[in-house]
Parts: structure tokens; sequence; C-alpha cells
């Protein structure tokens, strides 16, 4: 079976433009010797996390999604809006200028990358009947946490099993943003198993 894989890459032309422009609005924006630190930093802590590609394999085991290519991920100082999945962009600095924390950041990668799992349905098309059914039985939601109902439910069992306080830290995280916190609620209340059986069941053969 082919195996899923992850790659950071400090991406100088992305970062290097985002700090043009937080300049020109008179942003501040660490340096670029601030940035290559702080990559260092959050790939070995995500060399430690996934150790054996153990968090990938435990994301395609769950999912019963296998990616068919490497997700590169972009590690950037900073940006207009947060992370995100497609392309994967990850922010390693916080809009006060603080660098992002080992549990942040694990939270956030892993976040993102369920995303690339669960909801590309172009690379994994055998998906598509899982989205239908979500319209469907989540019709009063928004569309937003419509998205992140599946990828709570993974990142639950995810952190549950090899980073709780990273876990933990999610309800702050996201007490300002109700679409999210609708999405995280539905994922514990409908119980993150069966949430997870639902995306398994409704996948095309």
């Amino acid at each position: 079976m082919t195996e899923s894989k992850i790659i950071l890459r400090l991406s100088s032309l992305l970062d290097n433009e985002r700090r043009i422009l937080f300049k020109e609005r008179g942003w501040p924006y660490p340096d670029l010797e601030t940035v290559k630190a702080q990559d260092k930093i959050c790939k070995e802590w995500w060399k430690e996390f996934n150790s054996d590609n153990k968090i990938i394999n435990k994301i395609s085991e769950l999912t019963g999604v296998v990616l068919p290519y490497p997700i590169e991920a972009y590690v950037i100082g900073k940006g207009l809006a947060y992370s995100m999945s497609t392309p994967l962009i990850m922010q390693i600095f916080k809009r006060d200028d603080t660098a992002i924390t080992r549990n942040d950041f694990i939270e956030l990668i892993v976040h993102e990358v369920i995303h690339r799992f669960v909801g590309d349905t172009q690379m994994n098309p055998q998906t598509e009947p899982y989205w239908d059914f979500v319209r469907e039985k989540y019709k009063n939601e928004s569309r937003k946490t419509q998205n992140h109902i599946m990828v709570y439910a993974v990142l639950i069992k995810i952190l549950g099993e090899f980073n709780k306080p990273s876990l933990d830290l999610i309800p702050e995280r996201i007490e300002k943003y109700p679409d999210y916190k609708k999405a995280f609620e539905i994922a514990e209340k409908e119980e993150a198993d069966a949430v997870i059986e639902e995306f398994k069941n409704h996948q095309k053969q």
C-alpha cells in the first residue's frame, strides 16, 4: 500500500511576499533569520510527533483514505488569514508576533492535513458521496461547519491518543468562531467514532 507523506518546506518566496506586504501596511513581521530558526524548531517538533510516519498513517487508517501524492506544507512567518489546507500553508508566528507553541503547531498542522484526506474530492473522488450526505444531514448548518465536522472527529481521535494538551486547547481557540465551535460540538456530541464511521460508509466502493 502506498504510504501518504507530508513534506514541510520553508517557502522563501511566499514568506518574503508576506514580509513586503506587512511592511507596506506598517505591520510587524519577523525577519528571515528568525523565521528560519522557528521553521527548524517546527520541523523538529513534527519529526518527533510524526516519528515513523505514525500520525499520517493513523489518519489514513481512520479515514480509509490514502493520498496518491506527497503533501508539501509551505511554511511562512505570518499571513493575512490563518493557516490553510489547499495549498497547505503553515504560519509559524502569531498575530502578536510571538512564535507558535508546540501544542498550537501540532493542532494546526494535523487539522490542515486532515482536510486534505477528507475534503480533497478532486484527488479522492471516492469521498464525494459523503459530502452529499453531509450537505443534506446538516443542511441547517453553515458550509464551514459542515466542512469541519469530520475534521474535528479525526482530530479528536488523533490528539486524544497522541497529544492531549493540543486537544485541550481547541475549545478556547475556537470560542470566537461559531462555525468551528459548532462543528467541534457536533463531533463531540455525535461521538468521533460514529462520525468517522459515517464517512467510511458514504464513500464510493
